[in-house]
């Protein structure tokens, strides 16, 4: 019987290549639908009474091994053209083609990281598998499961942790959340007997062990176990077996929120309203176990932690250290760090509540771990080694805010370190501005690393494209005054459109800026309505008495 593939995703665009899904590969290709006749999660389910979902949470991670072709499309046209904006509700994920918000994606590799779902129940495979909205619900077989494995080796991101409803354009009716990153790998999906299922191999391996087409057990399946153990975080793309789309992550439209951007907010549920995470999994609250807690809950925490969740002894250590009021109207740039006495009982357990969950792979746990053992603190030894070895961890592990830690420390010890321009363009992929700043300061002063006016242009244009209004303004400075190289200081209309987007987010020196352009500044073509126009944004209310709007008004008289 002719097999038939299950396409994923069909393409990417990251660091001057085609990221492709594995839908050109041939017969016999790893990634198949292995049998024809063999059931979607829709046809495998039938109806069900389960509670109904009244609310998703504002934060979300949602698999997305099952949409639809059509959205799929949808979704990796937007990523090409910018940030993908969506709707998404208790109905299912809805991509908003139509709808425009500026910034990119950006592949990072991060440590293999193997999940095993389990879906007992049609109300868990309703709430884990949302994206198909009502066409998924409906009841398993008694005594059945549908058992998912993934293989995480990655993730694209987008720049920034918010945007706002005035940055859209187009057609943005019910726009709810943006898509903040796509984590990448292989999965596969199988009918199971309802039994316990410990190992990702073991569902991959009903495709790969079976002698002949008709043994085959496999439902769904796409990429290959053994290409994303192949894998390293610091390969600059997926292996070619290993690039299906396992999991988007959506953030609200909306302002920023504390935390956001460092990747040190507690950990929310990602799950619908009525249902806990666990297990990598939505279940119904009542019939949960040991699942994720609100991160404002801390008897919830402490007893979920105690019952083995460790994300819930992650926001725990948070909520014992005061890290949510360290940032409390500070903006999505805070760096949650917890004060206090170096022997205070609440810190010390905080501390030790960290390290358990950095062993287990919570990443931004390791920050804090290499924090305290850099500085000595709440019974952590100090020690540079053991410091340096938690940020390491971290970053691997996908936490930007951990590489760039570990890029200064390098630094501090030698100005030429190898490895800190590296670092600091991780942390930028992994979509921490900070990060992007840092490696463009680097490129353009040669610092650790040979000058690079090409690569710093490259991230100036990514930051300016995400929405960074001060970056806009120094790629226009820097392309013009020649700053960026003669390719930049050629490219005028670049340049020139770089000012005009930063004076579009309300940065007046972008403005200003511009206006110079036009009256001649740089070699570029007078053109005075433009410049005039361009005056009347940069030097309205307050800012037109300025000195530098003085000077500019100067300029359009002569």
């Amino acid at each position: 019987m002719a097999s038939v593939r299950l396409s994923v995703l069909v393409s990417f665009a990251f660091q001057g290549a085609l990221f492709t899904s594995l839908a050109s590969c041939g017969p016999g290709a790893v990634a198949e639908v292995v049998r024809a006749e063999a059931p979607t999660a829709k046809q495998a389910t039938g109806e069900s009474d389960g509670p109904a979902c009244t609310a998703v949470p504002d934060v979300a991670q949602t698999l997305v091994i099952d949409l639809p072709s059509s959205q799929r499309a949808d979704l990796e046209l937007a990523m090409k053209s910018g940030r993908a904006v969506v709707h998404y509700s208790c109905n299912g994920l809805k991509i908003l083609s139509s709808c425009e918000l500026g910034g990119d994606y950006k592949y990072a590799g991060v440590n293999l990281k193997e999940d095993v779902i389990q879906l007992k129940s049609s109300d868990e495979v309703r709430a884990t598998l949302p994206v198909s909205g009502v066409n998924l619900a409906g009841g398993l077989a008694r005594g059945t499961s549908l058992d998912l494995a993934t293989a995480m080796v990655g993730r694209a991101t987008a720049l920034g942790a918010s945007a706002t409803r005035e940055e859209l354009k187009g057609v943005c009716t019910g726009a709810t959340h943006f898509v903040r990153a796509v984590y990448i790998g292989a999965f596969a999906m199988k009918r199971g007997s309802g039994a316990s299922v410990s190992a990702a191999a073991s569902v991959f391996g009903a495709s790969s062990d079976a002698t002949s087409a008709s043994d085959k057990k496999v439902d769904l399946q796409d990429g290959s176990l053994d290409a994303c153990k192949a894998s390293s975080p610091d390969a600059p793309r997926p292996p070619a077996q290993c690039q299906s789309a396992l999991r988007v992550e959506l953030f609200p439209l909306g302002e920023e929120r504390a935390n956001a951007q460092t990747g040190l907010a507690g950990l929310p549920n990602p799950c619908p309203a009525g249902y806990a995470f666990e297990g990598g999994k939505c279940t119904a609250e009542a019939k949960a176990s040991a699942f994720l807690c609100s991160p404002t809950d801390a008897t919830s925490c402490r007893t979920q932690c105690e019952k083995g969740s460790i994300e819930s002894c992650y926001n725990l250590a948070h909520l014992l250290a005061g890290v949510a009021d360290a940032c409390k109207g500070k903006g999505e740039g805070c760096i949650a760090i917890p004060g206090g006495a170096p022997d205070a009982p609440n810190l010390v357990e905080a501390a030790k509540l960290y390290t358990r969950a950095c062993e287990q792979g919570v990443a931004p746990a390791c920050f804090y771990v290499g924090t305290f053992s850099a500085g000595g603190l709440y019974g952590a030894p100090r020690s540079d080694a053991a410091a340096d070895a938690a940020f390491d961890k971290g970053c691997a592990s996908g936490h930007a805010l951990s590489c760039v830690e570990l890029g200064n420390r390098l630094e501090a010890r030698n100005k030429d370190e190898p490895r800190t321009v590296p670092l600091m363009q991780r942390a930028c992929d992994l979509g921490y501005k900070p990060g992007c700043f840092s490696v463009i300061s680097r490129y353009l002063k040669g610092q650790g690393t040979a000058k690079n006016p090409a690569a710093a242009r490259a991230v100036l244009t990514r930051t300016c494209a995400a929405g960074d209004a001060k970056r806009c303004s120094e790629l226009g400075l820097l392309s013009l005054d020649g700053t960026l190289g003669d390719e930049a200081k050629k490219d005028v209309p670049g340049a020139l459109a770089a000012l005009g987007r930063g004076c579009d987010l309300k940065r007046e020196d972008a403005c200003h800026l511009a206006v110079m352009a036009y009256t001649g500044e740089w070699g570029v073509p007078k053109d005075l309505a433009k410049a005039r126009a361009f005056f009347d944004r940069g030097c309205a209310g307050a800012s037109a008495s300025s000195k530098t709007c003085t000077q500019l008004a100067s300029r359009l008289k002569k």
